[in-house]
């Protein structure tokens, strides 16, 4: 009679539990730059969507019930570093907030780049379009504070976003 034991040895057991292991963490770096890349793509097409919801609504003249009689001078994009933005109408001397966002997790956003008057302010003007971009164009950069990859947004003097 020969005497077989089936089952592992405890050399090949080690060996796939080091495999498994390795491969699990690849993975899982590899899944958490996906995930930050993903986090930052998502906030720079919220921020130009949300631009663009402005350039929308002073374009097509919508004037919040809180204006009242006072004229609609358009709709301003407000960032407030090192998170946040907002979007709210301008009527005369008074504003009126539509939104206000704190984007991604990890993910910030600086202020225009030239600044504006007033400060990291573009307003897109009703009806006659444009904004109050002097010249040339002003960039919003978001940035991924793990990985410093960064996003950045352009808006032209005429309103054009890209």
């Amino acid at each position: 009679m020969t005497n077989e034991r089936k089952g592992y040895t405890l050399v090949e057991i080690l060996v796939v539990i080091s495999i498994v292991g390795l491969l699990f963490g690849v993975g899982f770096v590899s899944y958490r730059e996906f995930s930050r890349r993903q986090a930052l793509a998502g906030a720079a097409r919220q921020v130009g969507g949300d631009l663009r919801l402005a350039q929308e609504l002073a374009l097509a003249g919508k004037k919040p019930a809180v204006c009242g009689a006072n004229a609609l001078d358009g709709y301003q994009f407000v960032v407030t570093p090192p998170n946040s933005y907002r979007v709210r109408a301008v009527c005369n001397l008074t504003t009126a907030i539509e939104k206000t966002v704190v984007v991604s997790s990890g993910v910030s956003i600086s202020g225009l780049v030239p600044d504006l008057t007033p400060s990291n302010t573009i307003l897109f003007k009703t009806l006659s379009g444009g904004t109050n971009i002097p010249a040339g164009t002003t960039v919003i950069t978001l940035t991924q504070d793990v990985t410093a990859d960064t996003r950045r947004i352009t808006v032209t003097a005429g309103g054009e976003i890209r």
